[in-house]
Parts: structure tokens; C-alpha cells; sequence
């Protein structure tokens, strides 16, 4: 939606770009399924092993450590796709 915002406005998510984005703009709940499904590709192999390292995650994903635990983290807590704890800070 950042995305989307930035390039088709002014930059910032309003309420009414969002909700013209999912109602109009299809491809955008494939984007975040794909997406889910990428990173659930990477830690499932690693739950059995224990915490996954959030740099490291990030590093394979090409994504910033912030965005993972601040999107897309509370995403899979709440759908019950990853156990709590499971992204851990390396540093």
C-alpha cells in the first residue's frame, strides 16, 4: 500500500486510497500472499531448530529487519502461522 501511495499519490495511505486499492486493484492480495508464502518457505524449515534470526531473515528476503517485525510479524502471530517468538534479533 506504501508502495502503491507513493507512486499514484501523495505518498501517504488515506482511507480512501486504501480502500480504492483493495477494491479496485486486484493484484495487490496476490502481492501479499506470494509474499507471505516466501517467507513462510524460509522459517518453516527452521521452526523445529528454534527462533529464526531476524537479520538473517531479512538478508535472504532483501527486506528491511524493521518492516518483517513490524508487518508482516504481526500478520502471521495473528493468523496463527508462526509461533510467538519465533523472529529473533541477532545483534
Amino acid at each position: 500500500m506504501r508502495d502503491y501511495a507513493d507512486v499514484h499519490s501523495s505518498g501517504q495511505v488515506t482511507a480512501e486510497l486504501a480502500r480504492y486499492a483493495w477494491t479496485n486493484l486486484k493484484w495487490i492480495s496476490w502481492v501479499w500472499i506470494q509474499w507471505i508464502a516466501k517467507i513462510l518457505s524460509l522459517i518453516y524449515p527452521q521452526i523445529c531448530r528454534g527462533p529464526v534470526g531476524i537479520d538473517t531473515l531479512s538478508s535472504a528476503l532483501s527486506e528491511e529487519a524493521d518492516t518483517l517485525e513490524e508487518v508482516y510479524e504481526p500478520f502471521l502471530l495473528q493468523e496463527g502461522l508462526i509461533p510467538k517468538n519465533l523472529l529473533v534479533d541477532e545483534s
